[in-house]
């Protein structure tokens, strides 16, 4: 069964690579490239899976999370990051 995916990343070819990953399988793949719109598209689309670039310029991706999860609460969200396994302590709490 498709579902609605959600891109949150200001890096293109990151979300183009989730893209490439899904459509072919059905799912409708949507990109964000800033915390605002994909919090915006997030309300309106309620996606069944989101993924979340940590470092996305301007915004906290945590917060983001957190955001999302208010809007609708047990939606799956893949965290996006490049940087090599070494997380800022914040990043490993469960919220």
């Amino acid at each position: 069964m498709p579902v609605d995916i959600l891109v949150i990343d200001n890096d293109q070819s990151s979300a183009e690579a989730v893209k490439e990953a899904f459509e072919p399988d059905g799912h409708l793949v949507l990109k964000a490239s800033s915390a605002v719109i994909g919090i915006t598209m997030a309300r309106r689309v309620r996606p069944s899976l989101v993924f979340v670039n940590l470092a996305i310029p301007g915004a906290n991706g945590l917060e983001i999370c957190k955001t999302i999860h208010r809007i609708q609460s047990g939606t799956p969200i893949f965290l996006l990051t490049v940087t090599e396994g070494k997380f800022h302590p914040s990043y490993k709490t469960l919220y």
